[in-house]
């Protein structure tokens, strides 16, 4: 049974869109899936972009839930202007799950953000186009790979991939993709990794779209998917994805590397 409290809380779009937001988020992540949009026999596939931050708390906020525009080149610029008018002032760091120069260039603008691209679509990229038990099982070696405590450990982990795949040619072209940007983070402390590449709730919401459109007959709009997807949506905001003790040791590691970019935030 949910609570009165949580019931009294529920999110709804208009307050999805335009609620106040803190003044710094340390890492805004983006999350994109598809959604089958309309009323009736006409369906359109629509791609569904959610934007999130964590605050110098570790708190979760969704910043909005969009479908770009493509044929307007300013969109995202409007989208994060109107972030601002929010009251989000800056951004450290961007997670931009897919190949999307338009908002990567629209968060350097408006925040000068570290731009970092996520590993998700590219570690799903193999599992779509490699044989099923390929795919179960080097999707979880990937992200395994990734978050090593050592870069000892994580070359150890990757070759033994590498031989797995090696006679998957599919499986070996994107896994050789892939580890060049792989190499790339690695160096990164592993808190700040996890933080960047935070998998779990990237998942989380497109297993929600995804049971949307089994769970009604019809999605018609962003504002119809909230509210049938309310208690979710509520949810995550209203859980931290760190504890206190894990969040503090995040921060302790940007600091370290960010002081005089966030201490007046502090």
């Amino acid at each position: 049974m949910q609570s009165e409290f949580f019931k009294k809380h529920q999110t709804n779009y208009e307050e999805l869109q335009n609620k106040k937001l803190s003044e710094f988020y340390v890492v805004v992540q983006m999350v994109t899936t598809e959604l089958l949009l309309g009323e009736g026999s006409i369906l359109q596939p629509s791609k569904v972009t959610m934007l999130y931050g964590l605050d110098i708390l570790g708190y979760r906020t969704i910043i909005g839930l969009y479908i770009e525009n493509k044929e307007d080149n300013r969109y995202w610029l409007k989208e994060l202007e109107k972030a601002k008018q929010r009251g989000l002032k800056k951004v450290l760091y961007v997670s931009i799950e897919e190949n999307n120069k338009k908002l990567e260039q629209a968060f350097k603008i408006v925040y000068n953000a570290c731009i970092k691209e996520s590993l998700n679509q590219k570690i799903e990229k193999i599992a779509k186009y490699t044989q099923k038990k390929w795919a179960s099982f080097g999707e979880q070696e990937i992200i395994k790979a990734y978050f090593s405590n050592s870069k000892e450990e994580y070359e150890e982990q990757m070759k033994m991939l590498e031989e797995k795949y090696k006679e998957n040619c599919i499986g070996s072209l994107l896994l050789k993709d892939l580890r060049k940007q792989m190499d790339k983070e690695i160096e990164k402390p592993l808190l700040i990794r996890h933080m960047i590449n935070s998998y779990a709730s990237k998942r989380k919401f497109k297993n929600w779209v995804k049971k949307a459109e089994h769970e009604y007959e019809e999605i018609k709009d962003l504002e119809d998917l909230v509210t049938k997807k309310k208690e979710q949506f509520t949810t995550f905001e209203r859980m931290r994805p760190y504890s206190k003790g894990k969040w503090s040791e995040i921060l302790n590691e940007i600091y370290k590397t960010h002081f005089e970019e966030i201490k007046e935030y502090i």
